[in-house]
């Protein structure tokens, strides 16, 4: 990879998490790779524009890519980058899909351990992901110090440092 490249994911590497890192190390690797011999610095908007259309994937995954590609010419100061202008269309946004209360009474009730302890745990693990709205990785950097049982709630330490109170359910 170029040494431009380079020098913006090891600018990313302590910002951000591990695996928004690998994804945007990836988006690079590939952005070099479709330049060839061309140099990023002479690219112009249409030469972007080609770059996304040619991404398999979906609009989602094509606007992360020009995230990155708008960062990483951001980082190198660039006055006029080719990533300005471009814009995506709209997507509607869709309601998340909710299982029933029977359904993930039936799927709490069915999570198991090798041992009762273990298994009281796990299902009091799921009930507080679920019930809390917490992500795998704030569940598992929950420590007992962070629950306030009288007050009923819990200390979350959150994604991208972000801290927040949600109550025990």
């Amino acid at each position: 990879m170029h040494e431009d490249g380079l020098a913006y994911l090891r600018a990313l590497r302590l910002k951000i998490a591990s695996t928004t890192y690998r994804r945007r190390f990836f988006i690079v690797q590939r952005f070099f790779r479709w330049l060839g011999k061309r140099s990023w610095q002479d690219l112009a908007r249409p030469d972007i524009e080609a770059h996304l259309l040619a991404i398999n994937g979906g609009q989602q995954y094509r606007r992360q890519v020009w995230h990155t590609l708008r960062d990483f010419y951001a980082f190198h100061n660039r006055p006029q980058p080719p990533t300005a202008g471009i814009t995506f269309r709209k997507e509607p946004k869709r309601l998340p899909k909710v299982p029933s209360e029977p359904l993930v009474d039936e799927k709490i009730l069915g999570v198991s351990g090798p041992e009762p302890q273990i298994a009281l745990r796990n299902r009091l693990m799921a009930e507080l992901a679920y019930g809390s709205g917490l992500r795998r990785r704030e569940l598992s950097l929950l420590d007992i110090g962070d629950l306030d049982f009288a007050n009923r709630t819990a200390f979350i330490h959150g994604k991208g440092d972000k801290q927040r109170i949600v109550p025990l359910t």
